[in-house]
């Protein structure tokens, strides 16, 4: 993960850095705002971190920047407390608010939320659509148009409960739902192992499908199946 913080005091610029040190971590430091925009494109940060009172500037200009060219989150801290401040961040994109003086622990806490936020949208982007009930995923493509489903150049036989099932995971991805739900939506016919309950009929096809395209939806504490 890539992280920028735009913070003129160097104390604390320091302290966050030192804080969110760690491996999966690369983290650019800028201690006005000509050296952020100047580093911008060449550093493509995942994560910004940006104090709002810079020497040279204002911290929402910077934010402005960011938030024409790019959907990067953006995390501001401030002195600040007044409720304006947070409105005006808030208004022009900030992802997160957090007034000085305040806990590195809150800030790691903060940048985990948008971190997650960060992994799923990526997760959701893995999955393309090309065209209208086609959609590719690393060497597998299903076209549900043209009842053609490939695993790099060998194609792959799908029964048409396996087929439904597939396309309702990859229309929802990080959906969550009941695996009855599932099933009725899905319209899935009966089990080749009998008589079951619809829901169990859909984790059966779920394990089917994994052993096949090694795609498949977890099931929650709750049994319900979350899509990915």
């Amino acid at each position: 993960m890539k992280l920028m913080i735009v913070e003129d005091d160097k104390a604390l610029a320091k302290g966050i850095e030192l804080a969110l040190s760690e491996k999966e971590n690369e983290i650019t430091v800028c201690y006005d705002l000509k050296t952020a925009e100047e580093m911008w494109e060449s550093e493509n940060a995942d994560l910004v971190i940006l104090d709002v009172n810079l020497p040279d500037g204002s911290g929402y200009d910077f934010l402005a920047f960011v938030k024409e060219s790019s959907k990067v989150p953006v995390i501001l801290l401030t002195a600040n407390d007044l409720e304006i401040d947070q409105v005006t961040g808030l208004s022009l994109g900030a992802d997160d608010y957090i007034t000085k003086p305040f806990s590195l622990a809150v800030l790691r806490a903060r940048i985990e939320v948008q971190k997650r936020r960060i992994l799923e949208q990526r997760e959701n982007q893995s999955i393309k659509s090309i065209l209208p009930n086609c959609y590719v995923i690393e060497n597998l493509k299903f076209d549900f148009e043209r009842l053609c489903f490939f695993k790099g150049e060998e194609e792959l036989s799908l029964s048409r409960n396996e087929q439904r099932l597939l396309q309702i995971f990859l229309k929802n991805p990080n959906g969550t739902a009941e695996s009855g739900t599932v099933g009725r939506s899905a319209e899935i016919q009966k089990c080749p192992t009998g008589h079951r309950p619809i829901g169990r009929i859909v984790i059966f096809y779920n394990r089917k499908l994994h052993g096949i395209v090694h795609i498949q939806c977890r099931t929650t504490p709750t049994k319900a199946l979350r899509f990915f």
